[in-house]
């Protein structure tokens, strides 16, 4: 979606930190034209901070740290690639509202006439998705090492294990706080390394064996059995919701089994993070 001045993003946390970046080097959307901000950057985290204030404490559905970028759900091409193949995605978008995308939307109304006399008449939010999406292209095309970062991972499944455990009473998640453990010190390790070797990375064939990996630790998150009950979603740790329709969710392998398999669900995440 590309009309409106609320920015929308969903992603793996692996790819957070870029999408971050990129949006700091962009011009703020112009869609009302008066806006204030300086960056895209700054525009998304005011927007997002005003949501949060009117859900009274609910959760947003959004990643930690930094909690701007949603969980990746269904409902959109990503939902392939992502939930059962395991390679990383992003979604991204604007929409008129904080509830709704603009009124058209999926209607036999919604056109490029629509677009061009109404929703975005000065392609104000389509140049602004053409230089985020634009930017985003050249980085992956041009950055010798590509810009993922697994650091955050540990961090966003300890913020959505507590939740779990708080919804959840007489299960065991020892295993999986180790599980999740073991990962933060690996993924901080990993990072480390590739720091150094990126001062002085002349190697070609070292570069394409680093990149190999930074592609690949995603699909390593994939289970051939899948989730329980919908075994076509494969990713052990996000994917849409069981109840929530579109809407992302984490540690889903747990919360569906949580009940009747208890912690033995954790050697299956552990296996893939160790």
């Amino acid at each position: 979606m590309t009309i409106g001045s609320q920015v929308s993003a969903g992603s793996s946390p692996s790819i957070a930190e870029f999408l971050f970046q990129t949006a700091k080097a962009i011009p703020a959307n112009q869609f009302y034209g008066n806006e204030t901000e300086t960056s895209l950057y700054e525009q998304w985290a005011k927007q997002t901070e005003a949501k949060r204030l009117q859900l009274n404490g609910s959760s947003d559905g959004t990643l930690g740290p930094d909690h701007l970028i949603k969980l990746l759900g269904s409902g959109s091409d990503y939902s392939a690639f992502y939930q059962h193949l395991g390679i990383i995605s992003v979604d991204l978008g604007f929409s008129i509202s904080n509830q709704a995308p603009y009124g058209v939307y999926h209607s036999s109304m919604d056109s490029i006439m629509y677009s061009e006399l109404y929703g975005d008449p000065h392609y104000a939010t389509h140049v602004t998705t053409a230089r985020w999406w634009g930017l985003l292209g050249l980085r992956l095309a041009d950055d010798q090492l590509l810009p993922f970062d697994y650091t955050t991972y540990a961090i966003v499944m300890m913020e959505d294990l507590a939740k779990l455990e708080a919804k959840v009473t007489g299960v065991d998640f020892s295993e999986l706080h180790k599980a999740i453990a073991h990962f933060s010190v690996s993924a901080n390790a990993f990072h480390t390394e590739l720091k150094a070797f990126a001062v002085d990375a002349a190697d070609v064939d070292a570069v394409r064996a680093w990149n190999e990996k930074l592609v690949l630790l995603e699909r390593h998150l994939i289970t051939e059995e899948g989730l329980p009950h919908r075994p076509w979603y494969k990713h052990v740790i996000f994917g849409p919701g069981f109840y929530e329709g579109y809407a992302g969710a984490a540690l889903l392998n747990h919360q569906h089994t949580s009940t009747s398999r208890g912690s033995t669900c954790c050697y299956v995440v552990d296996a893939k993070l160790s």
